[in-house]
């Protein structure tokens, strides 16, 4: 007990040493004969250094003069000298946290200071220092965290309503395309119905794969992957494609479309042609989709001045009188999965990522965007970027004249090499490959296929489609296996990838493995002839630099 008693001692002159230093005013209270006096600091609140009688309305007067209104009672409890000694006895120190009147936060603590001669409690030390600079620190940390917790429930509830609507919008088209095929089943003699289940199961399944995409692009945004490439663009090229691909959806809904551009001088621009051309496809197609029966969608592209020189400032204004938006949707409208309750409520769909890739993407590119809405009248979006010019003579071409219709060649008798490991896949690309004049030949995975070109049979192949993903060898490892036959027609080949693999980095990677190019699925035939075009359509070019053909 003696020796509990020497450290209980010790460690109370520490804790009194401490406040000394630590502490800037400091009271000395007899709780016995209720009396204080200010062994440390200058006069506070009408204090001295003189001992005074410490009664309740002493007390009170101080508290009321020092502590805030919302602080006083819980203060008022802390210094209480009735309790102070039974309080004392199961803690070796009190403190709390209060505001004063004039703002200021301040700690207060109370330590035992001596004993009488039967070892009772008799005076205390009441301790104040300045703790503004800390709490508000304090206050301004519970700030974000309470922010950072709002964010995340709402980042919740928004991935919660996505992924239901998610549900909603990839069973949709599945039903459809699952639903017209076993209909097709039925009717096998029948050209038209076939022809027109087709065209519907063609539809749900490029509506299944935008969906897939959105979702793809958002998660290569969040996750920095998104990298903005420029090269030189003709801007009437962009606004004549983004017309040529959303003029069938505003004839469907009888709506009318106005093209202008206005004080364009500079047609010849440094950019990212993909990722603009995204941008504004976001965002027409939204109009369109919002917009009702017979209205109209307006496109006005703006030449500006740049401050910087051999730069000018362009601004795309997509304007409509559609279903507009709510004030408190506009707030959100950016944010990931964000769909207003009106727009899901009206069948109308949609990942909800759109405009947040939208964003994402004039973000990375140094641009802006600005939208004003009104509910029921309309929507306005404004993209502004400021682009190099690539070519700083005044061009006469006209962005409405229709471009020419590409002739493709002739690509009968000639033999290529499908390798491909997926059955189902293989069925299909060996067939798209036969409409087009080609002799197939299949391999199941990259080790077959470096056999079949390592023997007399590779001579007779003009090109070879490999696939990415397979077993046993994939199609990277075995496009450096045939680059290293002895044998130069063999291991010059033009190898194209024909993956599901569908990003710029795959692309890249392709290049890199010393594939002639890259075609990502599902596959359009188009793109093919691209390929085979660039490729058969240079020979004796020994330059087959791979392009990007992804669509």
């Amino acid at each position: 007990m003696e020796q509990e008693s020497i450290m209980r001692e010790q460690k109370r002159l520490q804790i009194i040493n401490a406040l000394g230093h630590a502490y800037s005013f400091i009271l000395l209270i007899d709780i016995k004969k209720n009396t204080l006096e200010v062994i440390k600091s200058a006069d506070v609140v009408g204090l001295n250094y003189r001992k005074k009688d410490l009664s309740n309305e002493l007390q009170r007067k101080y508290i009321d003069s020092m502590i805030a209104p919302s602080f006083q009672k819980s203060y008022l409890a802390f210094t209480d000298i009735s309790t102070m000694e039974s309080r004392l006895k199961e803690h070796d120190s009190l403190s709390c946290v209060s505001q004063t009147i004039e703002g200021t936060w301040i700690r207060s603590m109370i330590v035992p200071q001596k004993c009488d001669e039967k070892g009772n409690l008799s005076t205390v030390l009441l301790a104040i220092s300045d703790v503004t600079e800390e709490k508000e620190h304090e206050l301004e940390q519970d700030r974000i965290l309470r922010n950072a917790l709002s964010s995340a429930e709402h980042a919740n509830r928004a991935k919660t309503a996505f992924l239901n609507n998610m549900s909603h919008d990839i069973r949709t088209p599945m039903n459809a395309i699952i639903g017209f095929t076993s209909l097709a089943a039925e009717h096998l003699d029948d050209r038209e119905i076939i022809r027109d289940y087709l065209e519907k199961i063609s539809t749900s399944g490029k509506h299944l794969l935008s969906l897939i995409n959105d979702v793809l692009d958002m998660s290569r945004i969040e996750s920095g992957s998104v990298k903005i490439e420029k090269t030189n663009v003709h801007l009437p090229d962009i606004i004549e494609d983004l017309k040529t691909i959303i003029l069938e959806g505003v004839r469907a809904k009888q709506q009318k479309l106005l093209i202008k551009m206005q004080d364009v001088v500079h047609e010849d621009i440094i950019t990212d042609k993909l990722r603009l051309t995204q941008v504004l496809l976001n965002i027409i197609s939204n109009a369109v989709k919002f917009t009702p029966v017979g209205g109209t969608i307006h496109i006005l592209v703006e030449e500006k001045a740049s401050q910087k020189a051999g730069y000018a400032v362009y601004s795309f204004c997509i304007k409509d009188n559609g279903i507009g938006m709510s004030k408190e949707f506009q707030e959100h409208v950016f944010d990931s999965f964000a769909r207003e309750r009106t727009v899901t409520e009206s069948g109308i769909t949609g990942t909800g990522l759109g405009m947040a890739i939208t964003k994402n993407i004039v973000d990375l590119m140094g641009g802006t965007i600005h939208l004003t809405s009104k509910q029921g009248e309309g929507s306005e979006f404004i993209v502004t970027l400021e682009c190099e010019l690539a070519n700083m003579a005044v061009q006469d071409k006209q962005f409405s004249c229709p471009k020419a219709e590409k002739k493709h060649l002739d690509y009968s008798g000639r033999k290529v090499l499908l390798v491909e490991d997926n059955e189902l896949n293989r069925e299909i690309a060996t067939e798209i490959l036969k409409s087009l004049g080609l002799n197939v030949d299949c391999a199941a995975d990259g080790m077959e296929a470096v056999e079949i070109m390592s023997s007399d049979a590779g001579n007779q192949y003009d090109m070879i489609f490999m696939d990415i993903q397979m077993p046993k060898m994939d199609g990277y490892t075995a496009t450096r296996e045939i680059r290293t036959l002895k044998d130069t027609k063999k291991a010059n080949v033009p190898i194209i990838a024909m993956t599901a693999n569908a990003f710029d980095e795959d692309r890249k990677k392709a290049i890199k493995a010393g594939m002639n190019g890259h075609i990502a699925k599902p596959i359009d035939v188009n793109v093919i002839l691209q390929n085979l075009d660039r490729i058969f359509g240079q020979k004796g070019d020994e330059d087959t630099r791979a392009v990007v053909l992804n669509k």
